[in-house]
């Protein structure tokens, strides 16, 4: 599972129990998302099959453990209101039961406009913390999100401003924090770590441990997933979140396949409540 699938396996792994809402294509490659999804433990799917659209197949090249070039058929058109309509159904009728609001936006189509926004306006309203993991480059759609989660690159895009130093994330994020009028915003920084920072909380820069590299595309994703958004509710501190996701991030960057990294050991044996993803 690649995509929002990814996310929610490695929630899964951290012990959360997942509902990953999303659509899939009535192709053979949606069918196997199907049942992949079927096939993991604490994981529950409730996917849209559109009619007439491909399911996203992504096929790497890689020699010597190193991926070379990628390449992806999709259809990335903006999905239909119809199926945003289902959608959206699907993602208030799991609200109830969920702790926390995962969106992992890979700029496919799924995330509208639309989804979005009424997808953390009613999240808001149950009071269910929302962060999210997004490709846009517009992210005003994500108004009032708890959490968004770019890499320095995306923030000093999002921003206009330089992301390099510490005090440039902070700085960055901050402007980020007061335009989208979100709750904090944890930056992945390659192979400077990751920082967070948090309204009312002084921002912390977690450093990295050089290691060698052969495939961080799903480093974002881990920091996503396993920034345990079942957690808030329990009102941990985001201190602990974010090592966590620092420690998960570091796990899966070595491995070029999609891989779900154990738990790390500070996790292991906590039980959580549902997460839900989209």
């Amino acid at each position: 599972l690649g995509g929002a699938g990814n996310v929610a396996r490695n929630a899964n792994a951290l012990g959360a129990r997942v509902s990953l809402v999303a659509t899939v294509g009535d192709d053979d490659a949606g069918s196997t998302i199907v049942q992949l999804v079927g096939a993991e433990g604490q994981l529950s799917g409730n996917l849209v099959v559109v009619p007439g659209r491909p399911t996203t197949v992504k096929t790497r090249f890689v020699a010597q453990g190193q991926q070379l070039l990628r390449s992806d058929q999709e259809d990335a058109a903006a999905i239909t209101s119809d199926i945003e309509r289902r959608l959206l159904e699907a993602i208030e009728g799991e609200l109830p039961d969920a702790d926390a609001v995962v969106i992992s936006d890979y700029a496919k189509g799924t995330v509208s406009a639309g989804v979005a926004r009424r997808t953390i306006a009613a999240a808001r309203a149950a009071g269910k913390p929302v962060i999210v993991d997004t490709k846009t480059s517009d992210v005003s759609v994500f108004r009032g999100a708890g959490f968004l989660t770019p890499n320095a690159r995306e923030l000093s895009a999002l921003t206009g401003m330089p992301a390099l130093s510490n005090a440039d994330v902070e700085a960055a994020s901050a402007k980020l924090m007061n335009d989208l009028a979100l709750g904090g915003v944890v930056v992945t920084r390659s192979e400077r770590g990751m920082s967070v920072v948090e309204r009312g909380q002084a921002a912390q820069h977690l450093t990295a441990e050089a290691r060698e590299v052969f495939d961080v595309s799903a480093s974002g994703a881990w920091a996503c997933s396993a920034h345990n958004p079942a957690r808030f509710r329990r009102g941990d501190g985001h201190g602990s979140r974010v090592c966590i996701a620092y420690d998960a991030s570091v796990e899966v960057v070595p491995k070029v396949r999609r891989f779900v990294a154990d738990a790390p050991p500070r996790c292991r044996g906590r039980k959580r409540n549902a997460a839900h993803a989209c």
